[in-house]
């Protein structure tokens, strides 16, 4: 739970600053997150813009999957097009979420605030994370 006006909870800083990495190979953690993240407003709009486009595709999964109406269970075509049309949105949202996280990659990014945490260490394996993501994509796109 997190930190209310009224002092009840966890404060999210003191969260990410406790947190330590398991075996402690991972360098430093979350150590200095929350400052880049509370400092970005691109960060924080992109995170809610990933956040809003992963549930509106949702949203698109379970008005297919599950019909809330009897007569869409019965209507393909406008089954379809609910669908189709709350994936584009969600494809939308995210598009404006990946160009706000390349903003502040750009813009905000501090690398002496982030020294050895998970975002620097994120970045130091992009080529590695990029390349699986491409073998991941070719591989669902061919099968």
């Amino acid at each position: 739970m997190y930190r209310t006006n009224f002092g009840i909870g966890h404060s999210i800083k003191d969260l990410l600053e406790a947190h330590i990495p398991p075996g402690g190979r991972l360098g430093r953690g979350h150590k200095g997150l929350y400052d880049t993240i509370n400092n970005s407003i691109h960060f924080q709009l992109g995170l809610a813009l990933a956040s809003l486009g992963v549930i509106t595709s949702l949203v698109a999964q379970h008005m297919y999957s599950l019909p809330a109406y009897a007569f869409i269970a019965q209507d393909f075509t406008t089954q379809a097009a609910l669908y189709t049309h709350h994936q584009y949105i969600a494809g939308f949202i995210m598009t404006g979420a990946f160009a706000h996280g390349a903003i502040f990659f750009i813009r905000d990014y501090n690398p002496e605030q982030n020294e050895d945490n998970v975002l620097a260490r994120m970045l130091d394996h992009k080529e590695a994370i990029i390349s699986y993501l491409s073998w991941a994509s070719l591989f669902l796109g061919f099968h």
